[in-house]
């Protein structure tokens, strides 16, 4: 009964529509995909060959079976041309990261590698072995590219970036002082500019000089000079 079914479901006009419609879409660009694994998966491929040649190929050598013509001067050929480019930028990558034997010494497919090597994933789907990875496994490549693709910040970076920050609300500080200093000052009569100038002639060298006095927050010395003269301004009307 289940075969009868089957047939009907497979001579139905709706499903014979739809494997011409995909049919079409596979050889819409000209690269053509012919697929030769036969009923076994990449596991019982692996297990086969293992017991065939008494060497284990690894996922990735039983992936690459499974996708290899098998017609006499064609079996080294891989199914398509897309599948191709993507293996040999997988293959260079890998070499790159373990050497020219890593078939040998690391047999199973790196996913990130992968990831990295052969277009990301467009579509959500890997440019190749995409069936051998969960959604979440894939997930986890995309989180660690984003990861590594953030920039580290050094030590050094954050102690600058915490003086920076100091430094701005030091000078926010400042400038509020200054202004009420400033209207204290028209309202009293009082030159403002010429008491800061002259209490900043009074004081250490300047900032062009001396830089930055450490030990006061590592705010630039000129502005430290600001908060003497300012407090010089209070005191004339203290």
């Amino acid at each position: 009964v289940g075969w009868r079914l089957l047939c009907e479901h497979w001579t139905s006009t709706g499903f014979r529509g739809l494997s011409l419609t995909n049919k079409r879409n596979r050889l819409a660009n000209g690269n053509t995909v012919f697929h030769c694994s036969g009923a076994r998966n990449v596991v019982a491929t692996r297990q086969f060959l293992k017991l065939k040649t008494g060497k284990d190929p690894g996922i990735s050598g039983a992936w690459l079976h499974t996708h290899k013509l098998h017609r006499g001067t064609d079996e080294e050929q891989i199914c398509s041309q897309r599948t191709a480019d993507h293996w040999e930028d997988f293959d260079k990558a890998m070499k790159n990261a373990h050497g020219e034997n890593w078939e040998e010494e690391h047999p199973d497919l790196d996913g990130q590698i992968i990831y990295e090597a052969s277009g990301r994933m467009p579509h959500g789907r890997l440019g190749i072995a995409n069936e051998l990875f969960s959604k979440a496994e894939k997930a986890k490549f995309k989180s660690k590219r984003a990861m590594a693709s953030q920039p580290v910040q050094s030590a050094k970076e954050e102690r600058l970036e915490r003086e920076n920050k100091h430094l701005k609300q030091e000078i926010k500080r400042l400038r509020g002082i200054e202004l009420v200093v400033q209207s204290l000052a028209e309202k009293g009569g009082v030159d403002f500019d010429g008491i800061m100038q002259s209490a900043a002639d009074d004081l250490s060298p300047s900032y062009s000089e001396g830089g930055f006095q450490r030990g006061r927050g590592d705010v630039p010395q000129h502005q430290t000079e600001k908060v003497s003269s300012l407090s010089s301004c209070s005191q004339v009307w203290g």
